[in-house]
């Protein structure tokens, strides 16, 4: 609806939403391998070993939400391991929501404590990305969306080209 607005579309048939979506996908998927992170929140799924000490570095930031932590220690079977706050100090993790780093921690402390050791043993789902997506990373976004809208569809019967190639067409 945003790049439609941008692009002056409104009122116009949907009939080219599926060629503007495919524009969209690939900006969005340009500018996030640009900055080397996710715009848009997205749900990430990560294992990691318990070898590794108290430490985990989550691969995506800014970290938004954890959705859980898993821990397989052993025969103690699957622990939920839940994030240890000031409000709820309990034997968990604490999160460095800037750059996704996990430090394992006993209840009620900033204690480091080592993550049960072993080989991709801890499982971690969260929500990392920008929110709201910054100014300067919608901008540069919905401008890549309007060139190659203009260098790949103008002109081909699109939205904005219907009149030009109407206007073509008794030559």
């Amino acid at each position: 609806t945003e790049a439609k607005e941008w692009l002056r579309f409104t009122g116009v048939s949907t009939t080219y939403d599926p060629n503007l979506q495919r524009i969209i996908d690939m900006a969005c998927t340009q500018i996030q391998t640009h900055i080397g992170r996710p715009a848009a929140a997205q749900t990430f799924v990560e294992r990691h070993d318990g070898w590794s000490g108290e430490y985990i570095m989550l691969r995506q930031s800014p970290f938004l939400k954890l959705n859980y932590c898993n821990e397989w220690q052993s025969s103690g079977g699957l622990i939920a391991v839940p994030e240890s706050t000031p409000a709820n100090p309990v034997d968990g993790i604490q999160i460095d929501y800037s750059t996704g780093r996990l430090m394992r921690t006993f209840a009620g402390y900033s204690w480091p404590r080592p993550f049960f050791p072993g080989s991709r043993n801890i499982e971690v789902s969260y929500v990392a990305g920008f929110n709201p997506i910054p100014p300067d990373i919608w901008m540069a976004t919905i401008e890549l969306i309007a060139h190659w809208w203009n260098q790949t569809q103008v002109g081909r019967g699109s939205a904005r080209g219907q009149q030009e190639s109407d206007a073509t067409d008794g030559l």
